[in-house]
């Protein structure tokens, strides 16, 4: 067994924010790399991974304060594709060497300081990889290689039948019953942990499976690549079409079987949400011609979205909502932070504050140069939620802040703008 030490890199970053959106960037951009994947295994810690430079390396990007600072992990030969963490220290990690067609599996037991070779071939490079627990996972590799481990990597073992060209995604119901699509729309399922695959072929009827999301054994949602989004209700037998998005589709995530998100590329940027199941969707504007390759939600505010051939990383902490708005056309002289109205309120309020003309010393300022940072934290001083982080010009401005996810209780609210920082409380009661 082969014992891998990469150079790590930390980089300090401050949040980005993309002007008029409920995402705000965390990282700063890497010049040739796309982050395929991304995994929060806890409210801090999380992974991002990808390749760099043409599929000649690969690097996973690690934060262990909920995006505040991102560590870069480089792997100088190898191209990664995918990562799964069963805790924040216990991982997996799969790649290969395009140039040779050999594939690669490692693991870690300690939150990616190091890395354990646990299993190579020199069969077509790996794309996906998923554990039910500790001890039983699955990789599934180009042309049909499907891998599985029952004691935690220790050894894997061949699985033939299913059908698949490059894998798409993995998904598993127990340890028994999984799923493993590819990019031609072919769905393999079995139900005895891999000895026998049913496969689905949808090549002819525009399902690509770019990803999936089930909610139990029979009901899930899949992207395709042009823009469609289909249902099933019958285990992935059949499909229906819930809707046509202007957009190429990859990631998809739900946090409950109502809210969803997906996201892709297109002109418009292309982040949309829906609430009702996926039969509506609503973009959630970031930035034009931005394409995403992967988004993932940790509860049902806080989420995280990587770009495709960008490498940044966006962060939203209130799910995603568009919620600021200059309300005022007279330039207010002074900073002001006003109370929140309705106080008390359940579950929806309102937050009013003031960017000045001048600042408070009479100097002429350049009108759009002031950061301006509203948060809301609970009665021990966390962090709940990031309402406004961006440039904004002279005005007054108003942000909705929904409290739907949270407890009855005392909440504050923090502005920090120039040389004005100013906190005030509000009470939800529900």
């Amino acid at each position: 067994m082969k014992k891998i030490i990469f150079i790590c890199l930390m980089i300090f970053n401050s949040a980005i924010s993309s002007s008029q959106s409920g995402w705000f960037q965390t990282n700063s951009p890497v010049t040739g790399l796309t982050l395929l994947n991304i995994q929060f295994t806890s409210s801090g810690t999380g992974y991002a991974v990808g390749f760099n430079n043409g599929y000649q390396s690969g690097e996973i990007q690690k934060t262990t304060n909920a995006g505040l600072n991102w560590q870069r992990i480089i792997f100088d030969t190898v191209s990664l594709s995918d990562i799964y963490f069963n805790d924040d220290n216990t991982g997996y990690l799969i790649g290969d060497k395009e140039s040779i067609g050999k594939g690669y599996i490692y693991k870690t037991t300690n939150g990616g300081i190091s890395w354990i070779l646990q299993y190579s071939t020199t069969a077509n490079g790996f794309f996906k990889v998923k554990f039910f627990d500790y001890n039983t996972g699955f990789v599934a590799g180009k042309y049909s290689q499907v891998l599985k481990t029952t004691n935690g990597g220790i050894n894997w073992i061949s699985k033939s039948g299913a059908n698949l060209m490059e894998p798409t995604a993995i998904w598993y119901f127990d340890a028994n019953n999984w799923i493993i699509t590819d990019n031609t729309g072919k769905f393999n399922k079995t139900t005895n942990g891999g000895d026998n695959w049913i496969t689905y072929d949808f090549y002819n009827t525009g399902i690509s499976l770019n990803s999936i999301c089930f909610f139990n054994s029979s009901t899930g949602i899949e992207t395709s690549v042009n823009g469609e989004i289909y249902k099933t209700t019958n285990s992935g037998a059949n499909w229906f079409r819930l809707d046509s998005l202007p957009c190429y589709l990859y990631g998809i995530t739900f946090t409950n079987e109502n809210s969803g998100y997906v996201c892709g590329g297109g002109p418009a940027g292309s982040i949309y949400k829906t609430t009702n199941g996926g039969y509506n969707w609503t973009l959630q504007p970031l930035s034009p011609n931005v394409w995403f390759a992967a988004i993932s939600f940790i509860n049902n505010l806080t989420g995280y979205v990587t770009e495709e051939g960008g490498s940044r990383i966006f962060k939203t902490t209130n799910g995603g909502a568009v919620f600021i708005k200059n309300i005022s056309g007279e330039l207010p002289s002074n900073y002001y932070l006003y109370q929140n109205y309705p106080n008390p309120f359940n579950p929806v309020t309102k937050i009013k504050f003031d960017v000045p003309v001048d600042d408070p010393k009479g100097t002429p300022r350049i009108r759009g140069n002031d950061k301006v940072v509203l948060k809301v934290y609970n009665i021990l001083g966390k962090e709940i939620a990031t309402l406004v982080n961006e440039k904004l010009q002279p005005g007054s401005y108003e942000v909705t802040f929904n409290g739907d996810n949270l407890p009855s209780g005392m909440y504050f609210y923090k502005i920090s703008a120039g040389e004005c920082i100013e906190t005030r409380k509000m009470i939800l009661i529900k």
